[in-house]
C-alpha cells in the first residue's frame, strides 16, 4: 500500500487489504517462479494492470514505512485470538484424543494437500496428479493450493497440515477483518460484531426440515458446507467482500474489477465473472466502463489461450464445448426440462434457506434504505451472477462434473450479500431490538456452525473406526524409510477414479510429503456409472491411467502377457517399494514371490506390503 501511495486509516480495513494484497501478489510471485512462467497466474497482471491504472494518483502523499506497518495493540490482540480459536478449532477435527494420532479429513481436503505437494515436485500447475513426467497444465481453483504449496516450499512442514490448520487460520483472519471493514463502514464495530464475524465463515442458508424434499435438488446439503470447510470458498468470499465494499464507497469500476481475479483462481467461474461483468457494464452507468469491459475480455482471451497452447490433458479435451452445449439444451426438449428444473430449485432454495434475510431485504427496500444507488447496483450484480452461473450449471451438469460452476459463486456471494443487508437493518434498530437481531444472528449463524461441526466429527470417526493405531504405526515406521513410490490394489469404483485421487489413502498424507501411489490394476472391467455426471467422463479417465496406459504400450509392442505379468514389469521399472491391498483383493502368485513383509489391519483387512529391494 505504501508503494502505491495508498494510505488506509481504517484498521480493519487496514489489515485486511494489506493480507489480502499480500496473499494475491505472494501466489502469483511464487507460481510464476516456480513454474518458470508456464502459470495461468501471470494473467493476474491483467486486472492488476487496470487496478492500478484507475486508483494510483501521482500526487498524493507517501506513509513512512513505519507509519504504514503500525496497527494498534487492541488489533494486535484480536487477531492473535482468531488465528488460535481458527487452529484450535481445525485442530480439534484432526486429533484423536482416544487413540492419540492424527486422523485426516475428508478425501478432497487431502486431495488439495498432494496437489500442492505435486505443484512443488512437478513445477506444473496441474490437478492431474502424474508422477511419471506425462502432465500439462489444467484448470482448477489454484490460489488456496498455491499458498499451501509456497507455506510447504519454505517450511518443510507436512502440506496437509499446513493447509488445515495454517492457511485455514490466515485466510478466516483476512475474512474475519473483511467482514468488520464492512460492518465498521456502517457503524461502530461492537464486541458482538467482532463474534458475528468470526462466525462469518457459517452464515449459510438453513435447510428446514419440514419442507417438502421435491423442492430442493440432490446436492442441497451444499448449504451446510462453508469457507472453514471447503477452501475454495476463501477467496471467492474475501474477494466479493472486497468488491461489496467498494460498491458501498460508491466507486463500481473499481468492485468490479477486483473480481476478475476470480477467473484466475477457479476456472469454473470464467464465464459467470466475464459475462456479469460486461453486462453490468452495459446497463448500470459505471465510470471507467471502457477499461472494466477491456479488462474481462482480455482476462477471458488469456486464460482460454493459455490452457490452449499448454496442450491440455486428455481429461479437458474431452469436454464439449459451451456452444454445443447450449445448442443441445435448447433443441432437445427433455434437456431443457432438465434445465428449467434445475433452475427453479436453485432459486427456490435460495428464497427458503435465505427466508429471513429475504423479508427484511423486501422491509429495507419499502422503507427507502435500499435506495442508495451503491446497494441497488450491488443487488443488481449478485442477481446477475446468481442467475448466470445457475444457467451454466444447469446446461453443464448434463456432460461433465462442474457442480462447482452454481455453487463456487452463488452460495459465497449470496451469503455476503444477506451479511451485508442484516448489517443495514440493525443498524436501523434501537436499543432492545438491536440486541434481538444480533441475537438471531448469531443463532443462526451458531445453527450452521454446529451442523458443519457435526459433518466434521462424522468424517473424523469414519477415520479413526477405519484403521487400528497399530497398523498406522506400522506403516508409518516403514513408510519414513522406504521411498514415496507405491502402488495400490482395490479400487472398482470409477467415482473415486473420476476425482483423480483414485489411489491414495488420506491417512498417507499426514506422514509424508510427495507420497505416490499408483493404481497398479487394469480398470476395463469397471461397472459402468449411472450417473449421467460421471457417465460421459469415464472412458476418458480410465484411458488416461498410468497402469492402463502401461498395458496397451506393451500391447503394442507385443510384449503384454498378462496383466500379472505386466504389474511386476511395472513395479520393477518404477522402483515402487510397497503396495496396498484392500481386504478382498488376492495376491496372484508373481507378487507374493517378491513380498518382504506384509502388515494385515485387524479393524479392515487391508494388506501394507512390503516388497523386496
Amino acid at each position: 500500500m505504501n508503494i502505491l501511495k495508498l494510505s488506509t486509516d481504517n484498521p480493519y480495513l487496514k489489515l485486511f487489504t494489506n493480507l489480502l494484497t499480500g496473499m494475491i501478489l505472494s501466489v502469483m510471485i511464487y507460481s510464476i517462479v516456480i513454474t518458470c512462467f508456464n502459470t495461468v497466474m501471470i494473467g493476474l497482471l491483467i486486472p492488476i494492470g487496470f487496478i492500478l491504472s484507475i486508483i494510483i494518483k501521482q500526487y498524493r502523499k507517501r506513509e513512512r514505512l513505519i507509519e504504514t506497518m503500525r496497527i494498534s495493540p487492541g488489533i494486535i490482540l484480536l487477531c492473535l485470538i482468531i488465528l488460535l480459536l481458527i487452529s484450535g478449532f481445525n485442530l480439534y477435527f484432526l486429533w484423536d484424543t482416544n487413540n492419540h494420532i492424527l486422523v485426516p479429513p475428508e478425501d478432497d481436503k487431502v486431495f488439495y494437500a498432494r496437489v500442492a505437494d505435486y505443484l512443488n515436485y512437478s513445477r506444473i500447475e496441474s490437478s492431474y496428479l502424474d508422477y511419471f513426467n506425462n502432465n500439462r497444465p489444467e484448470p482448477y481453483h489454484y490460489f488456496e493450493i498455491w499458498l499451501t504449496a509456497l507455506l510447504g516450499r519454505f517450511t518443510g512442514l507436512n502440506t496437509l497440515l499446513i493447509q488445515q490448520i495454517s492457511i485455514n487460520s490466515i485466510l478466516s483472519l483476512a475474512l474475519s477483518f473483511g467482514a468488520l471493514t464492512l460492518v465498521n463502514h456502517f457503524k461502530k464495530v461492537t464486541f458482538i460484531d467482532i463474534i458475528i464475524c468470526l462466525l462469518f465463515p457459517f452464515f449459510i442458508g438453513i435447510k428446514f426440515p419440514f419442507i417438502p424434499h421435491q423442492l430442493f435438488h440432490r446436492f442441497d446439503y451444499y448449504f451446510f458446507l462453508n469457507a472453514a470447510v471447503y477452501q475454495k470458498y476463501f477467496i471467492i468470499n474475501l474477494l466479493v467482500l472486497a468488491s461489496s465494499y467498494f460498491f458501498m464507497t460508491k466507486r463500481p469500476d473499481i468492485a468490479l474489477i477486483i473480481l476478475l481475479p476470480l477467473c484466475f483462481f477457479n476456472f469454473a467461474l470464467l464465464v459467470s465473472i466475464t459475462v456479469s461483468v460486461v453486462i453490468f457494464c452495459l446497463v448500470i452507468k459505471t465510470e471507467n466502463r471502457i477499461r472494466i469491459i477491456l479488462a474481462s475480455l482480455l482476462s477471458f482471451v488469456f486464460i482460454m489461450l493459455f490452457y490452449k497452447l499448454n496442450l491440455r490433458t486428455d481429461v479437458m479435451l474431452e469436454n464439449p464445448p459451451i456452444p454445443s452445449l447450449l445448442k443441445d439444451t435448447l433443441t432437445s426438449y427433455s434437456n431443457t426440462i432438465i434445465a428449467f428444473d434445475i433452475n427453479a430449485k436453485n432459486f427456490v432454495q435460495l428464497i427458503i434457506t435465505f427466508f429471513p434475510f429475504v423479508i427484511v431485504f423486501i422491509y429495507l427496500w419499502k422503507k427507502g434504505t435500499i435506495d442508495s444507488y451503491s446497494l441497488k447496483t450491488l443487488t443488481f450484480l449478485v442477481l446477475l451472477l446468481f442467475t448466470i452461473s445457475s444457467i451454466e450449471w444447469s446446461i453443464f451438469t448434463k456432460k461433465v462434473n462442474s457442480i462447482q460452476l452454481f455453487y463456487n459463486l452463488s452460495v459465497p456471494i449470496t451469503s455476503i450479500f444477506f451479511f451485508i443487508i442484516s448489517i443495514l437493518f440493525i443498524f436501523r434498530l434501537k436499543n432492545l431490538k438491536r440486541y434481538l437481531a444480533y441475537a438471531f444472528l448469531g443463532i443462526w449463524c451458531g445453527y450452521c456452525c454446529i451442523y458443519s461441526s457435526k459433518g466434521l466429527n462424522n468424517t473424523k470417526e469414519e477415520s479413526t473406526n477405519n484403521y487400528s493405531p497399530e497398523y498406522l504405526k506400522s506403516v508409518n515406521n516403514q513408510i519414513i524409510k522406504l521411498s514415496n513410490q507405491g502402488g495400490y490394489m482395490g479400487y472398482k469404483n470409477h467415482k473415486n477414479i473420476g476425482y483423480m485421487a483414485y489411489s491414495y489413502k488420506p491417512f498417507l498424507a499426514l506422514i509424508k510429503n510427495n507420497i505416490n501411489i499408483i493404481l497398479i490394476e487394469e480398470t476395463k472391467d469397471i461397472t459402468p456409472e449411472t450417473d449421467s455426471i460421471f457417465l460421459s467422463q469415464q472412458k476418458t479417465f480410465l484411458k488416461v491411467l498410468i497402469f492402463n496406459r502401461y498395458i496397451e504400450k506393451q500391447k503394442a509392442n507385443n510384449t503384454f502377457i498378462t496383466e500379472e505379468q505386466s504389474r511386476i514389469d511395472f513395479i520393477k521399472e518404477n522402483h515402487l517399494n510397497f503396495v496396498i491391498a484392500d481386504k478382498n483383493i488376492v495376491i496372484d502368485s508373481l507378487l507374493q514371490k517378491i513380498i518382504d513383509t506384509t502388515f494385515i489391519d485387524p479393524n479392515n483387512g487391508e494388506k501394507f506390503i512390503v516388497l523386496k529391494k
